[in-house]
């Protein structure tokens, strides 16, 4: 084992070397084109679908501690660029390649190490308790005394202070606190002097030194319980959180040292100085019979204050100034989302609040112009990183990126491609009720050329259910009758599903059955309607993200035309005139933003085609938004 190696538990080395031929081999397949790469990738590719779920202040995972959580973001991390460099190797992730190669981009500070620190959790985690199951009593974090370790606060401690007793020493004292493996019966630590005693707020250092196998026995006083657990940590914030304390009873305050002896039996008296008090004054228990009375009980420690709210408030500014500038392509208020009566309080609300808050503006950014998007994205950015909760290189980075992760499993990143570089990788990975409802599988894409529509049905449809779950503003029409509805509510989604389901069915059928050429690009463009219809009520920006993605789907359409005798309209839709609507678009028109300085048609719910002979019939003509027309004059009341 490496240096890095230290302080890791032995049934996690019992581990180690098989995950790490695991790791060995599977690069090998990833960097081969083969049927076993395919299935390789897509095997990890679920394996990271699964791991995205868990974050660090939602039930279940909130209760685990907090270096284990560091280490599974850690390796969901590491999974995450291997994909990526994967993806990039064959092309369906440019400018990626050089990402994979740079340790610098993940979470991590070293890969070939342990992400965090291994000899105790940080000043706001709360150290493990020991595994019964651990012969040395180390636990989990622990590294064995005289190697040296792991400071608490991520600082290197080479006299293994961090091991070897409950006080940390220099810049560490009052956050490293990890007990180390001997618990002789009077081991005696002496009480720290100087700067080292006290944590930057000046309170004492928790200290406690003489430990005794019969310490876990017997009775406890609540007065020194209680003390134990209040002292501060990092920050000045109540430390209560760091779990209990060896159960002890007399400090000696005058020696210079500190003592813990045997519990008192019942009936008798421990005395407890002021520095474990909350309250600052010395307090005394005492017990009669076969309980214990307590002597002026100290007051509860205030709650630590929530360390997101800041950020969650920050968040809040500066959506209501994003909604505030864009008036043009945002509304004015975002659209509001039913309240959960089952919704937690405290800290794992705020994530809640964070991550909904995180997601409405990067969706947002993607319906404003290009470079609007770029400015807006980085003072998102700027507010996480003010925050300590700073987006990873990798996810700035990466284009396909529309909603970059935050730290501490707050939000895990989203990404949605606008270019199918590798269409049959691409669209063995969907999930499968897609394949189902298309006529395809997995195995049986592998086999279609590149070139064949249902790929990239597969993949935009697995996107736009996806967007449509991301997005609260989108609204769709299901039919050519209907104004575009809202999907917010969960039926309107489910219909949505329903209606693309049975296009889907209908298109991929037109090719597997080899329907006339005609047929097959009708199946195709009432596909299209459902698929790529999804429009805000105010249309996004040209050349934002959502008018390339959009383009992109109805580029699906181009070769089907071409064999049909029919084209995609070349001319740009902001520069249709009315003569134009009424050669490429149907009638039922869909209202837009009615300002004047506004284009005549805004944006394209079903893509308009037309005949390459002049002589031909327009059967193909699309759906648009349109200007309003203004009214002039006094309105009948409806």
């Amino acid at each position: 084992m490496s240096g890095a190696d230290e302080g890791v538990r032995a049934d996690a080395h019992a581990v180690w070397a098989p995950l790490s031929g695991f790791a060995e081999a599977a690069a090998v397949v990833l960097a081969t084109p083969s049927e076993c790469r395919e299935a390789m990738l897509g095997a990890l590719d679920r394996c990271w679908e699964e791991l995205r779920v868990p974050g660090r202040h939602r039930p279940p995972y909130a209760g685990d501690a907090g270096w284990v959580f560091d280490r599974f973001e850690a390796a969901r991390s590491a999974l995450q660029l291997a994909l990526w460099a994967a993806a990039a190797a064959d092309g369906s992730a440019p400018g990626l390649v050089a990402l994979a190669d740079r340790a610098d981009l993940l979470d991590t500070a070293d890969q070939t190490g342990p992400a965090t620190p291994v000899a105790g959790p940080g000043p706001d985690q709360p150290p493990a308790p020991t595994d019964v199951t651990d012969p040395d009593g180390n636990g989990p974090d622990r590294t064995p005394a005289g190697t040296g370790g792991t400071g608490g606060t991520g600082g290197t401690d080479p006299a293994g202070a961090g091991a070897a007793g409950l006080v940390g020493s220099g810049s560490t004292a009052g956050t490293a606190a990890v007990p180390g493996p001997e618990r002789a019966a009077d081991q005696t630590v002496p009480a720290p002097e100087g700067p080292s005693a006290t944590d930057p707020t000046g309170a004492t250092a928790a200290a406690l030194g003489t430990l005794s196998p019969s310490d876990d026995a017997g009775p406890v006083s609540a007065t020194l319980r209680a003390g134990a657990g209040t002292g501060t940590g990092a920050g000045g914030t109540p430390d209560a959180a760091r779990g209990p304390e060896p159960t002890a009873g007399n400090v000696d305050g005058t020696s210079g040292a500190t003592t813990v002896e045997a519990s008192p039996r019942p009936g008798t008296a421990a005395a407890v100085p002021g520095p474990h008090s909350p309250s600052g004054d010395a307090g005394a228990a005492t017990g009669t019979g076969s309980g214990i009375a307590e002597a002026g009980a100290p007051a509860k420690p205030e709650p630590a204050p929530d360390p997101l709210a800041g950020f969650a408030d920050a968040l809040g500014a500066l959506e209501a100034e994003l909604l505030a500038e864009q008036i043009r392509y945002l509304p004015r208020s975002p659209q509001s989302t039913p309240s959960d009566p089952t919704a937690s309080a405290g800290a794992t609300a705020t994530a809640d609040r964070i991550a909904a808050t995180w997601q409405r503006v990067h969706m947002a950014l993607l319906r404003l112009p290009a470079t609007l998007r770029t400015e807006w994205r980085a003072r998102a950015d700027e507010v996480a990183a003010a925050a300590g909760l700073a987006v990873t290189a990798a996810d700035s980075a990466d284009p396909d990126v529309i909603v970059p992760g935050l730290p501490q499993g707050l939000y895990a990143t989203e990404r949605v491609p606008l270019t199918i570089v590798a269409p049959r990788a691409a669209a063995a990975r969907v999930p499968a009720d897609i394949h189902l409802s298309l006529g395809t599988s997995p195995d049986a894409v592998l086999d279609l050329p590149s070139t064949d529509p249902r790929l990239a049905w597969a993949v935009r449809a697995d996107q736009a259910l996806r967007l449509v779950e991301l997005d609260p503003e989108l609204h769709v029409a299901a039919l050519v009758e209907e104004q575009p509805s809202s999907l917010a509510p969960h039926d309107e989604r489910v219909r949505y599903r329903q209606h693309l389901d049975r296009l889907l069915g209908s298109a991929g059928s037109s090719q597997a059955s080899g329907w006339p050429a005609d047929g097959r690009l009708g199946a195709a463009h009432n596909l299209d309607m459902v698929l790529g219809g999804l429009v805000h009520k105010r249309p996004a920006a040209p050349g934002s993200w959502w008018w390339q993605w959009r383009t992109a789907v109805s580029r699906i359409l181009a070769p089907l035309a071409e064999s049909a005798g029919y084209e995609l309209v070349p001319k740009p839709i902001g520069q249709w005139r009315k003569h134009d609507l009424d050669s490429y678009a149907v009638k039922q028109t869909v209202p837009g933003v009615g300002q004047t300085e506004e284009p005549l048609v805004q944006w394209v719910v079903w893509t308009p085609l037309k005949p390459k002979s002049s002589y031909t019939r327009n059967e193909r003509k699309g759906r648009v938004v349109i200007r309003p027309v203004t009214q002039y004059g006094r309105q009948a009341t409806p």
